[in-house]
């Protein structure tokens, strides 16, 4: 009910002119950020009554991590949890309480009832989906990213915060990896791998490819998917050769910028 009722009003002061698509974007972002606060806090109530809600952070990664949500936007959370800190009950292991809680988590959002949902959970972000528990031990997630990860997971958490849950977990875990993110030198290898997956995703969407009627506006070829790796390959490239932190903001300010059309472009200037 609550994300429906915001939904009508940003639509209302969108049409009328009176809200800027920042201001949109933001407020969808920050109600999915209030979202999983209160159902991480509903989750930690039930489950362990006296506990601090510590030990479990969600970190947000693409348009949820960017603070970008449209109306229909799903989110894609990576769980972080400490096992030193995550609220047990009984013989209950770190890891048994993190994989419930993170089930728990998806399923408060993504049920539906008479009102809908609140958010499509979209948990395939996560180190090997296909195998990994749904809530990563921090150590063993931060010792992934430094030595195992792949080159797209290096331009999805360009887009990375520390969205819900314990903030202090959240950070550590990004400043840790921040290495991983932006590399020290610039590596022509892993912005070759990246530029390849634009090529995997013309290859596993090739019927989509070809302009007119069923064209895959998102991942065809030249869409919305091409643009982001185009302009992340560049925010690495930028970030890299300028080591700086304020070089690095910098770098995401010029290549984020998109022209009213929707395509990308480097803004003036930089």
């Amino acid at each position: 009910m609550g994300k429906r009722a915001l939904a009508l009003t940003l639509a209302i002061g969108d049409l009328a002119g009176q809200l800027s698509l920042t201001d949109v974007i933001t407020r969808l972002s920050d109600f999915a950020d209030r979202a999983l606060d209160e159902a991480l806090a509903d989750i930690y109530a039930t489950r362990y009554p006296d506990a601090p809600l510590e030990g479990f952070s969600i970190i947000g990664l693409g348009k949820h991590g960017s603070r970008e949500l449209n109306y229909s936007s799903d989110i894609d959370p990576i769980f972080i949890y400490d096992p030193d800190k995550i609220p047990v009950r009984g013989r209950e292991e770190p890891s048994d309480a993190a994989r419930r809680i993170g089930q728990q988590l998806v399923e408060a959002l993504n049920s539906r009832d008479a009102d809908g949902y609140v958010f499509r959970v979209d948990m395939r972000l996560r180190p090997s989906p296909e195998v990994s528990p749904v809530a990563l031990p921090v150590e063993a997630a931060i010792s992934y990213y430094e030595s195992s990860a792949l080159a797209w997971e290096q331009a999805a958490y360009i887009r990375s915060r520390a969205a819900a849950g314990d903030p202090e977990l959240g950070r550590y875990f990004l400043e840790t990896i921040n290495p991983f993110i932006w590399r020290r030198s610039l590596d022509y290898g892993a912005i070759k791998n990246i530029g390849s997956v634009t090529a995997q995703i013309r290859d596993h969407y090739a019927a989509g490819q070809k302009f007119g009627p069923g064209f895959d506006l998102k991942r065809g070829r030249g869409g919305i998917r091409e643009t982001e790796f185009y302009a992340q390959m560049h925010q690495l490239i930028l970030a890299a050769d300028n080591r700086t932190c304020a070089h690095r903001q910098r770098a995401m300010r010029c290549l984020r910028w998109s022209r009213p059309n929707g395509s990308m472009a480097t803004r003036r200037g930089c």
